[in-house]
């Protein structure tokens, strides 16, 4: 693959927005996988009651509803990649614990929850340092197109990672499953450190705001 400028020719040609658009790709099929199988997990596994499978739907979507304000005020005042590779390395680690406790027999709703809830946490930290990362990766003439092509693969690689996740879940198990999600994250950190295009320090110093006065201001 050539190395095309950024300002011209096929964003397919510009190695680092593979990279990234790669990265992007590889974190949602493996996060449809795990849509499918932490459900299973505590049906199947733990035999959960409808109740307990709502609390863990519910796990798993408040993070964003907590979270979205001071990780959009974040993503302002620090470098974004580094946030990035940092939340795919903790979703990584925390669902590695879903199929090591299974191994082991400490498995537990308890558990459960408390996996969705980080996993979700550190995936609103890294998307919403991944949406506003683009900026620093392509010039403006070109973020139309780069946003067209994300959100492209978003739609496809999570109607392909659900799918993939029943196949999955039927061969390996619901809890080994997982392992896919976990090598997802990896291979999606790996991805984002080869990224090669310097990203400029945000100016700190023009930040006379607090951090609580940025997440009002973000309410208002």
């Amino acid at each position: 693959m050539s190395s095309a400028p950024a300002g011209e020719g096929s964003l397919w040609r510009h190695r680092d927005f593979v990279r990234y658009w790669s990265a992007n790709a590889v974190d949602l099929v493996g996060s449809g996988v795990t849509s499918v199988a932490l459900p299973l997990i505590a049906v199947v596994a733990l035999h959960a009651s409808v109740w307990e499978v709502s609390l863990l739907a519910f796990a798993e979507r408040l993070p964003p509803l907590l979270f979205s304000l001071p990780a959009g005020a974040l993503a302002d005042r620090y470098r974004k990649r580094p946030t990035m590779i940092g939340a795919t390395l903790v979703s990584g680690a925390a669902l590695a614990v879903v199929p090591l406790a299974d191994a082991t027999g400490r498995l537990s709703l308890e558990l459960l929850f408390a996996v969705a809830l980080v996993d979700a946490t550190a995936i609103v930290f890294g998307s919403t340092a991944r949406i506003s990362y683009l900026p620093s990766l392509l010039p403006r003439a070109r973020l139309l197109e780069a946003n067209a092509h994300a959100g492209a693969v978003s739609s496809l690689a999570d109607s392909a990672g659900a799918q993939l996740g029943g196949a999955v879940v039927a061969v390996l198990g619901a809890a080994r499953a997982v392992y896919l999600d976990v090598a997802s994250y990896l291979l999606c950190a790996l991805l984002l450190s080869s990224i090669r295009t310097p990203e400029p320090t945000p100016d700190r110093s023009a930040k006379t705001a607090t951090l609580r006065g940025e997440i009002k201001d973000g309410v208002l």
